[in-house]
């Protein structure tokens, strides 16, 4: 009966929920069974001695590795660790391994890539079961290898249930996918248990095993994401919610980040917690004391190798905080580092960290005017390393200014240190602002120089004059470069600048004089070298003035020429105030018109520069006075502006044409012809002569502005200076870097002067680029090739044709030097980037070609003869080895190029490649060439080109006396490069458009080639030249072999062999897509067919060949499909008979060992799947809905069918080819439409072939369980095929065949018999008269079916077959629980029959049929079926108590009643069952119509424990537990039966229930009645228990029977029906004392009868411990019913007493324990001893000095519950 789940049930579900199972052995394998290293089918074979070794040798490699493990070998990897379990381990044992395996796993984890470290997991997975006791940390352990191949080992052993921090991982585990980093960061952000569970392992971890890469970085990534992504989403709501979020999530990293910077030998976990501290910082506003007890434990924490982060996290916390001030403890700790200050400065050139190098500073400087001169060393470093960022400079030289003036005169104090630091302070401060920008001049921006200029701090600054030399010894500054003279006065002149000191004193040093003179271009020179090159901007503007101020209308020829060109320079100053100054000093030149009053020439070299040089150098002052006052005067403002405008100015000075307009709008006239040739040769003559870099700089800057002069290139002007600078030393060009920029810089604008028409300079460059210009710096050399790749798009074709060639001469593999080397390098890739037009690459080509043909032997040699030269026979043995690999080293650059050109279509090209490809050809067999490669470059090129002919309209113009097919073909068969060989199959799809006689006549071995090498590579460019090859070549092959009437199969057989050979090889994504192109290509009505016979023949018995013809055979058309199928079918059929053309062809198999048959089997084999998936079903049935297909599809199906069943006439004696014919028989017609199939077959099911007609019945019944719409036609076909299958059964003696037809007409009854019940009826009548009484089973089985779609179909209509179909029913189930044929299918078919006869004729079946059926069930439930068939039974009888009457049911339980029993308890409580389900089913007024009836049977029913013995069936019950089941289940029948009638009905019938079982009460029970009054009295028990009080007064009508039974003496020993009596009557009285609450138990009447009776089995002396217990319960029980009559308990108690007085030791033990119970009872022992304790007293006294010691022990207990109920002392009372 159905019941809800108890409390002890739960309980037990719980602990099994967690049950180790232990004594589940199942389940102790599967857990045996998980393993990281084994299957799980090998893991669960394994023992652990064998598995111990294998781990222990791992264990023993990772000693070996590193002594650490050493201390786990006599722990968990001794030979004791074999017997350990955890499962029967305490909980403190479990904790002390738990914490070494811990241990262990942390010194393992960063070897767990290691295979020993595998095997030693292994042992804590299976021994130790970590991943279930320690599932957390083994996770942890890990997951820093979440993305290899160990994490899905993990994954598949972790238990189901994982704890909340690891949840994320369920996903994973179902699937054995590893788990990305984006899921680890996002569950880290959005899971804090996870978090922090993470950091703590990594804490724990780094704290024993401090260099664990893998954990640390996996961790540092995580966490800088993780603390990212929560700084993130703490910045959404209110900002008194942003600020609690991002508090929150600071108390919970900030820890993690103070434990981690106190491991200071975990490297990587000390960065990363500088890399969470910078993310902090940089996303959260910090207090200042925050960021300083950031700073305090950043350095507390660097070591050596985390110096520089270290420094790098300090600067970033500093910058934070909103002022400079570093603590004093974190500066004492940067002093201690070496070299701290040129690590600030590097510092600075990386990152922004002046707050932190300002705040050391500071704090240097405090401790050096303290009297501390060791922080010297760090001032120092700061300012002299050049990389010292401009801003820090500028801070620090502030500071020292400030500390200076702070301590007053530093010559008044006896500090050495302050003097030093004075020093140093006047060495840096000249060049503070300059060195802080870098360094090519004209790249700063001026507003930023502007500002640079020096604090006003340092400009207070008082400096010394450092002693000058008496004498100088150069007379000009500018002839030459700087001397350390020059730098002397340059640093005292700027020192006096910038300490605002006039400079007067300074030049009337006798140093300037010379023999006794003042030498002013002396001074002038050293001005001009001052405002040029890198210093001050304050110091450049004021040497211009000084210079103007002392500049006289006297002034000589070098000095105006001087001050305008060094001034003109100076507008290109980066500097906006030196521009100025510049500006305003050529206004003083005009204004005193000194250049009008020179002589109209002089030479610049002679006065100037004091050289002696010819006349041609003289300067025009003339055409200068013009170009200044009319060009440069009006744009100074422009100038001072902007320093780019003064090219404009010289652009438009030296154009000829195209006048623009002054700001004023009036025209600018330009110079005249020779004045400009006059200006630019004065600017390349400056250029030429000055040691000024600088100057040199910009006036080439302003020359390469320029395009041609007076159609001369600009170059004709500055070659001399070019050539000059080439010939240069190192010294001079190292002169670069004295004035802050770099050589390079000037290299290239030297280079920028060369003209693309002028072929002298290019000459030149090209010299220098291949390193024939003497020996030149490779900055030049690298200059020369950058001008060359700039000029070549404006060079002319003829110009560009010889820089290519000499540029390809320079390519050479045997190089004497590194300029000659890079030369090659840079030439190399110079061809590669320009953009190379076709005459150039032709140009290229013919110079590759003459180089290999110089090589050759034969160099004369016609292409004819070379023809027919063996291949390598033009290399002559005795050539020269360089030449060679030179010539192809030039032929490989030079194929490249033309290969990556973009010009396809290209005639020319197209015939010069061929010639390189036709000499290279004789190349092949040299040992320093690479022909494939060059082969590949050039087949490729020619492909792309003959691609590109055939997108044009017009043919092209071939010379067939250059284009070798013989070539292309030889490059297939024999290269062994993979590109060269795709190339040129390429090539020769695209000549077989223009020359196919020449291609299709070598074809054929071409595709056996391609078949070894190009389909058997699954790139996609193999399989686009594969298709490209098919187009290309296929169509014209099959169009040539049709015009001259071959046979295409036979004529392409290779081809196809070779598709087929290559099929394994071939790409899985590749493999339809060609082979269906191959079939289209050829003609797929002539070639599928074959293309599949020789891809079976090829591939026998292989399942994914078989696959992939049904999907090829899928992307054609119906028809075409089909007539495949047709096509194949004959081919083998003709192989099975007799080799024709086709056949012989196609099956090379033929060749080999294996017979016809074998062959013919392996075709006929694959059959049955094309025809199952090659021909969609669907898509037949849609086509033939088309008209125009409809009857092409027909004819097709006719052709087919016909084929087939010849075949199978031809096969009928073929053991191993008919089942595979009858098989496409059947699968043919399995596809035929029905109409169409049900018209063939008729014929054929006439004649004697029986397998036949089984294979055409198969194919019907599976077309109608298959399809599932028919159309009216079809529906009329079958209807109409049932006459024919009712022939088939009657006539035919053969079952297999009966079978098939059944079968048939199941399927078309059930389906279609609706719409013709008589021919449905016809077949019902057949189907009972054939196929009934045979031996089959089967045919048994298929006929029940059968009857019973009948019965659904025909309904009423059935009732003439309802009887013989119950007996039928009845025989089957028989028959189906027969020991000697029991069989499953039967009793299930049998039951589906009956199912439906019950379900429709409920009322119709008549008594007897229901006994038979019943009888039969009976039968079927005492056999061995199983479960399975009590399932079916179960479902049977669920309609039947659902379907059928109770009145009728219940009869017929009663008649059968008997029956049941005897088949055993399976039987009894099947049919109790179905009556108990009706008896729910039916309503109340039902019941109470025929209760009568119903009440009737179950005096049958509870006659149960009677009936059995008498039935002579006693060893089917063979316990006491089966009968009490039953028992059991027949009152909970008869209960539910209560529950439905009222008490009118009930008290009558339990009277005579009553009555029938005890009858008199004065009579003897005897042992007739026994069982009979046990079931009455369980009966009462179980009203009890759902009634309660309501069924208390129907104990009134067994008091007197009960009192009788546990009255009557008996002798010693009772028997087992006795005593179950008596418990049964106990057990019932017990419940109703305990449930009496109307007092029914008062009344004296009924105590009277009672209380003897109760007490009596306590007088007894044989009592069993059970019945005992239920006879203590049932005193108590009463005790507690009659509490509240003082009379009645009165007398209870003298009856316990009297007891206690029995002679019998027994006796007096079970009175004492029933009064100790009295007494121990809540509720009833404190009244209970309060009212009846005096009159025991005496009682209680004898009780403890009995002699027995039983009675005497069981007193003291009592005595002690006395006392402990009424809290007094109960023995001091004892008198």
């Amino acid at each position: 009966m159905p019941s809800t789940m108890t409390s002890l049930q739960r309980q037990l579900a719980s602990i099994a929920a967690t049950s180790t199972n232990e004594l589940n052995l199942k389940a102790q394998r599967t857990a045996h069974a998980k393993s990281l290293l084994f299957e799980p089918s090998e893991a669960a074979a394994q023992s652990f001695d064998s598995l111990y070794q294998i781990c222990v040798e791992g264990f023993d490699e990772l000693c070996a590795l590193d002594a650490r493990f050493d201390r786990f070998a006599k722990s968990i990897f001794s030979p004791h660790s074999k017997s350990e379990n955890r499962a029967q381990m305490t909980r403190a044992e479990d904790d002390k391994l738990s914490s070494v395996l811990k241990g262990f796993l942390e010194l393992v984890g960063p070897r767990l890539m290691l295979k020993p470290a595998l095997k030693a997991v292994e042992w804590l997975v299976r021994r130790f079961r970590i991943h279930e006791y320690d599932t957390e940390w083994t996770i942890l352990t890990f997951l820093p290898y979440h993305s290899t191949h160990l994490f899905p080992a993990l994954l598949a052993i972790l238990p189901k249930q994982l704890s909340s921090s690891f949840k994320f991982l369920h996903p994973y585990m179902s699937t054995l996918k590893n788990p990305p980093q984006s899921a680890i960061t996002y569950t880290a952000a959005h899971n804090p248990a996870f978090f922090d569970a993470l950091n703590q392992y990594v804490i724990t971890v780094s704290k024993t095993t401090p260099h664990n890469k893998a954990l640390l970085s996996f961790w540092a990534g995580v966490a800088a994401q993780t603390v990212e992504a929560k700084l993130r989403s703490s910045q959404s709501g209110r900002i008194n919610i942003q600020a609690q979020r991002e508090e929150d999530f600071l108390m919970q990293i900030l820890p993690v980040i103070h434990e981690g910077l106190m491991l200071r030998k975990a490297t990587e976990l000390v960065l990363g917690c500088y890399m969470l501290i910078v993310v902090l910082v940089s996303k959260v506003d910090l207090d200042n004391a925050t960021l300083d007890a950031f700073l305090q434990a950043v350095a507390n924490s660097w070591t050596n190798d985390t110096i520089d982060s270290g420094l790098s996290c300090a600067a970033v916390i500093a910058e934070s905080k909103d002022n400079e001030y570093i603590p004093t403890s974190v500066c004492q700790k940067l002093f201690k580092i070496d070299s701290i200050g040129r690590k600030l400065a590097q510092l600075s050139s990386a990152q922004y960290a002046q707050n932190l190098i300002v705040g050391v500073g500071e704090e240097a400087l405090q401790t050096i005017i303290s009297g501390d001169a060791s922080l010297l060393r760090v001032i120092r470093d700061l300012l002299e390393d050049r990389s010292l960022d401009v801003a820090c400079e500028k801070k620090i030289t502030g500071l020292i200014a400030e500390t200076l003036q702070g301590v007053g005169d530093p010559s008044s104090l006896a500090i050495p240190s302050m003097k030093e630091l004075q020093q140093l302070a006047v060495s840096q401060h000249a060049q503070s602002e300059e060195a802080k920008n870098g360094h090519h001049s004209g790249e700063n921006s001026e507003s930023d120089l502007d500002m640079q200029e020096s604090d006003p701090r340092s400009n207070a600054v008082l400096v010394d004059t450092i002693s000058l030399p008496d004498e100088i010894a150069e007379n000009n500054f500018l002839a030459r470069s700087a001397s350390p003279a020059y730098s002397q006065l340059a640093s005292v002149f700027g020192q006096l600048i910038l300490s605002g000191k006039s400079t007067l004193s300074f030049f009337d040093l006798p140093a300037w004089k010379s023999e006794g003179e003042f030498d002013r271009f002396r001074v002038l020179s050293f001005l001009i070298r001052t405002w040029i090159t890198n210093q001050s901007s304050t110091v450049r503007s004021k040497a211009i003035l000084v210079a103007v101020e002392r500049l006289t209308r006297e002034a000589t020829n070098a000095e105006v020429d001087a001050m305008l060109l060094y001034n003109i320079v100076g507008l290109m100053d980066k500097s906006r105030k030196t521009r100025k100054q510049a500006a305003l000093a050529i206004q003083y030149l005009a204004r005193l018109d000194l250049l009008a009053r020179r002589p109209t020439a002089y030479s610049l070299l002679t006065d100037l520069y004091g050289r002696i040089k010819a006349q041609e150098d003289n300067v025009v002052f003339a055409t200068l006075n013009d170009f200044v006052l009319k060009f440069v005067l009006s744009s100074l403002d422009e100038c001072v502006a902007d320093r780019a405008h003064l090219l404009s100015v010289f652009r438009v000075a030296l154009k000829s044409s195209s006048e623009p307009q002054s700001r004023e709008g009036t025209k600018l006239k330009h110079l005249k012809s020779e004045q400009r040739d006059d200006l630019l040769k004065w600017i390349s003559q400056h250029v030429h002569h000055t040691s000024v870099m600088t100057a040199k700089y910009r006036l080439l800057s302003i020359a390469t502005a320029l395009d041609k002069i007076n159609k001369e290139p600009r170059s004709i002007f500055f070659l001399p200076s070019l050539k000059q600078w080439a010939d240069s030393s190192d010294s001079e060009a190292l002169s670069c870097r004295s004035e802050n920029f770099l050589s390079a810089d000037l290299d290239a604008v030297f280079f920028e002067t060369i003209h693309p028409s002028d072929d002298e300079a290019i000459n030149f460059a090209l010299n220098v680029a291949q390193g024939r210009y003497g020996t030149v710096r490779r900055a030049l050399q690298d200059a020369a090739f950058t001008r060359l790749h700039s000029l070549w798009p404006n060079l002319k074709e003829g110009r560009r044709i010889k820089v290519a060639q000499t540029l390809l001469d320079s390519v050479d593999s045997n190089l004497p030097d590194s300029l000659s080397s890079n030369a090659m390098a840079e030439s190399t890739r110079l061809l590669r980037n320009v953009k190379s037009s076709p005459p150039v690459l032709l140009a290229l080509l013919a110079k590759v070609n003459d180089g290999l043909v110089s090589v050759s032997e034969t160099p004369s040699s016609s292409p004819a003869k070379k023809r027919r030269t063996d291949r390598g026979s033009v290399i002559s043995s005795e050539g020269n080895e360089a030449d060679i690999k030179r010539t192809l080293l030039r032929s490989s650059l030079v194929l490249e190029i033309v290969d990556d050109s973009k010009h396809e279509y290209d005639i020319t090209m197209f015939h010069e490649v061929f010639k390189t490809l036709r000499i290279l050809q004789g190349f092949q067999i040299h040992a320093l060439s690479d022909v494939g490669y060059l082969q590949a470059l050039g087949f490729s090129k020619l492909a792309k080109i003959a691609q590109q002919f055939m997108s044009q309209a017009s043919a092209p113009k071939l010379d067939l006396a250059v284009i070798r097919v013989d070539l292309v073909i030889d490059c297939v068969r024999n290269t062994t490069n993979t590109q060269a060989r795709n190339s040129a199959l390429l090539l020769l799809a695209a000549l077989t458009r223009y020359l196919p006689q020449l291609v299709l006549q070598n074809l054929i071995p071409i595709f056996t080639l391609m078949s070894a090498s190009t389909m058997r590579q699954s790139d996609e460019f193999s399989i686009y030249v594969v298709r490209q090859t098919i187009e290309g070549v296929i169509p014209l092959l099959a169009n040539s072999l049709r015009c001259r009437n071959q046979d295409l199969i036979v004529a392409t057989a290779e081809v196809l062999l070779s598709f087929a050979g290559a099929f394994d090889h071939i790409s899985h994504a590749q493999r339809i897509p060609l082979f269906k192109l191959l079939a289209t290509s050829l003609g797929q009505d002539e070639s599928l067919y074959a293309i599949i016979t020789t891809l079976v023949d090829r591939h026998p018995h292989n399942g994914e060949v078989t696959r992939f013809s049904a999907g090829l055979l899928r992307q054609f058309e119906t028809p075409e499909a089909l007539n495949t199928v047709v096509q194949y079918l004959r081919l083998a059929s003709n192989a099975k008979e007799s080799v024709d053309s086709t056949s012989a062809a196609l099956l090379k198999s033929h060749q080999d060992s294996r017979d016809a048959d074998s062959i013919f089997v392996n075709l006929l084999s694959t059959v049955p799947r094309l025809l199952r998936e090659g021909i969609p079903k669907a898509q037949l049935q849609d086509d033939l809905l088309q008209d125009d297909e409809a009857s092409q599809i027909t004819s097709c199906f006719r052709d087919l069918f016909r084929t087939a069943i010849q075949l199978s006439k031809l096969l009928k004696k073929e053991k191993r080819g008919h089942p595979i014919a009858l098989e496409i028989l059947e699968e043919v017609l399995a596809l035929m439409p029905f109409n169409e199939f049900i018209k063939s077959v008729e014929p054929i099911l006439d004649k004697d072939d029986d397998q036949v007609s089984q294979s055409i019945l198969k194919s019907v019944e599976q077309q109608i369980r298959t399809s599932k719409q028919f159309d009216f036609e079809s529906k009329n076909a079958a209807i109409n095929f049932l006459p024919r299958l009712n022939r088939l059964l009657r006539g035919s003696t053969s079952e297999s065949l009966k079978l098939g037809a059944v079968a048939c007409v199941d399927r078309i009854c059930e389906q279609f018999g609706k719409l013709n019940t008589d021919a449905t009826m016809e077949a019902a009548k057949t189907v009972v008269s054939s196929c009934f009484g045979q031996e089959d089973v089967l045919l048994r089985v298929v006929a029940l079916h059968t009857m019973a779609s009948c019965v659904e179909v025909l309904q009423n209509e059935f009732i003439p077959l309802l009887q013989q179909s119950v007996t039928l029913v009845s025989d089957a189930l028989v028959d189906a629980a027969s020991p000697k044929s029991q069989n499953l299918r039967l009793h299930n078919a049998s039951l589906a029959l009956a199912t439906a006869l019950v379900d429709r004729f409920p009322y119709l079946l008549s008594p007897t049929a229901f006994d038979s059926l019943v009888h039969a069930l009976s039968k079927a439930a005492s056999s061995q079926l199983g479960s399975g068939a009590a399932s079916t039974r179960a479902q049977f009888l669920s309609v039947v108590s659902a379907r059928v009457p109770i009145k009728p049911l219940f009869e017929t339980a009663e008649r059968n009643w008997l029956d049941a029993l005897r088949n055993g308890p399976s039987a009894l409580n099947q049919l109790l069952q179905v009556i108990f389900h009706c008896l729910e089913h039916t309503g109340k007024s039902a019941v109470i119509k025929d209760h009568r009836s119903i009440l009737e049977t179950f005096f049958t029913f509870l006659d149960l424990r009677k009936m059995i013995p008498a039935a002579q069936v006693t060893s089917k019950y063979e316990t006491e537990e089966s009968i009490n089941n039953l028992e059991n289940t027949i009152l909970e029948i008869l209960l539910a039966l209560v529950f439905k009638i009222n008490d009118t009905i009930f008290r009558p019938f339990f009277i005579r229930v009553v009555d029938w079982s005890v009858g008199s009460a004065n009579k003897t029970v005897s042992a007739f009645q026994t069982p009979r009054i046990i079931t009455v009295f369980n009966f009462l028990t179980v009203l009890s228990q759902r009634l309660k009080s309501l069924v208390t007064s129907y104990f009134d009508y067994v008091i007197d029977p009960a009192a009788s039974i546990l009255n009557s003496k008996t002798a010693s020993k009772e028997d087992k029906s006795t005593t179950a009596l008596k418990l049964a009557i106990l057990r019932a009285f017990s419940l109703s004392f305990q449930q009496d609450d109307s007092s029914f138990y008062h009344s004296p009447s009924r105590f009277q009868r009672l209380l003897p009776a109760v007490v009596a089995p306590l007088s007894q002396g044989a009592l069993s411990s059970t019945l005992t217990e239920h006879a203590i319960t049932a005193v108590v029980s009463l005790a507690v019913a009659i509490a509240a009559v003082p009379d009645h308990l009165d007398k209870l108690t003298d009856s316990l007493v009297a007891l206690c007085k029995s002679e019998s030791s027994k006796i007096r033990v079970i009175t004492v324990r029933t009064m100790r119970r009295l007494t121990d009872t809540e509720g009833l022992g404190a009244d209970w001893l309060g009212q009846c304790l005096p009159r025991m007293k005496q009682v209680v006294a004898e009780l403890q000095e009995d002699d027995v010691e039983a009675v005497e022990r069981e007193t003291t207990g009592w005595i002690k519950a006395m006392e402990a109920c009424s809290g007094e002392r109960i023995e001091d009372t004892l008198a």
